[in-house]
């Protein structure tokens, strides 16, 4: 589950920050949740025939994160529906660590990552972003704070795009070109079939289609985020009804030293890796 990997993770940060030696300079501990939704879920609503079955409400990341130990100095919720802000406000009971962020969370991340002094801070970002709604320049912008941990939940089923290019919308292109910060996946995921083909069929089995697969896919986006990051560890993806593959749960370090990357891999390979 997303969010049991995730929660490990923020465990294991704020433990290595507090146990490092204590001629180091101590870091603020930061916890970001760019989509921070009401703070809890519902799942495992059944309903079949004459048997029901109640959702089981979930404690989400965003409530996760605040009972974390060793804890987090300070925590940032973003949220814009109404809804979700109100419920985020009740769950955090005044707690003066948290500051609640009502607004897009592109504009929002973009902001915090200008206003912390990253020289006296280390932190964690989860970002579970709505469809293709996280623009490549707001990971730009994380990354460059060369102090934030970043776990994506890459929504795959936004860039799985059709079969025949011709399908793709000029919206469709600009989405996935604005999540991806180039165009290039379009000569990456799409080819036109050789030449040769003939007979009645010939103008349909000429149409650029896609020839690759989702680990193609999961690959570019691999390559991509390594062009601003400083590591990525391989990703762990999270399957739908009938095993249709919908996101890519991907781990990055902005931090360039290896003294933070070797680390923060290593619990992240673990977490990735281990059995649901």
């Amino acid at each position: 589950m997303k969010v049991e990997m995730v929660v490990g993770y923020l465990k294991a940060f704020t433990t290595l920050l507090l146990n490092k030696p204590s001629s180091s300079r101590p870091f603020k501990r930061v916890y970001i949740d760019g989509f921070a939704g009401s703070g809890s879920f519902k799942f495992g609503a059944i309903t079949t025939g004459f048997f029901k079955r109640d959702a089981t409400e979930i404690a989400g990341s965003a409530q996760r994160a605040l009972s974390v130990d060793p804890p987090f100095d300070a925590l940032h919720f973003i949220e814009k529906r109404p809804a979700c802000l109100k419920a985020l406000r009740r769950m955090i009971a005044g707690d003066p660590r948290v500051t609640i962020h009502d607004g897009d969370a592109n504009a929002a991340i973009r902001k915090l990552c200008g206003e912390i002094d990253w020289g006296r801070a280390r932190g964690v970002i989860f970002l579970d972003p709505f469809g293709a709604s996280l623009e490549w320049e707001t990971l730009k912008v994380i990354a460059a704070t060369k102090a934030l941990d970043v776990w994506y939940l890459f929504p795959l089923s936004s860039v799985y795009a059709p079969h025949a290019l011709e399908k793709l919308t000029p919206e469709k292109r600009a989405s996935i070109t604005k999540i991806l910060g180039t165009s290039e996946w379009e000569a990456e995921f799409y080819r036109e079939p050789p030449k040769g083909h003939t007979g009645f069929f010939d103008i349909e089995e000429r149409k650029v289609k896609r020839t690759v697969n989702v680990d193609a896919i999961e690959a570019f986006i691999d390559l991509r985020l390594k062009t601003v990051f400083s590591a990525v560890a391989k990703p762990r993806r999270l399957l739908g009804p009938r095993n249709v593959p919908l996101f890519s749960l991907f781990f990055a370090v902005s931090n360039p030293y290896r003294a933070a990357i070797d680390p923060a891999l290593r619990i992240a390979a673990f977490l990735l890796g281990r059995k649901r």
